[in-house]
């Protein structure tokens, strides 16, 4: 998704409303920011107890508060469902892993696609276009 402040690609987050797990900030997150029902997958070889796992955990000072950041994988049934909320976002694009080799953007988003598409490999999902 590309963020109107920042002019950046980035994935869909934000902020945890009070009594909310992650897992329901994510899938609340998406689907205000791009209308999709998603489903968070389990990338954690082992089964956790209760919801799933993040596949990266980063850290990141912003403005003097320090943020973390958990990135999940997440599959939809429709893609044709999405609708960008255009008060935060200004396009979005599907990326394969061959494209990722040309993908001109920030360090941090290209390394959690290629991570995204090593587990997309291990746990064999399909890429969805």
């Amino acid at each position: 998704m590309k963020h109107r402040k920042t002019d950046k690609y980035m994935s869909c987050g934000g902020h945890l409303e009070k009594g909310e797990s992650f897992v329901e900030c994510l899938v609340r997150e998406i689907k205000e920011e791009t209308n999709l029902d998603v489903t968070v997958i389990n990338t954690n070889q082992m089964k956790p107890i209760g919801e799933p796992l993040p596949f990266l955990i980063t850290t990141k000072i912003l403005r003097n508060k320090k943020l973390l950041i958990l990135e999940y994988l997440c599959e939809t049934e429709d893609i044709s469902q999405i609708r960008l909320d255009e008060k935060e976002l200004i396009d979005y694009i599907f990326i394969s892993n061959e494209e990722l080799k040309n993908f001109n953007e920030r360090d941090i988003l290209k390394l959690i696609l290629k991570e995204t598409f090593k587990i997309k490999d291990r746990i064999n999902l399909e890429y969805k276009k």
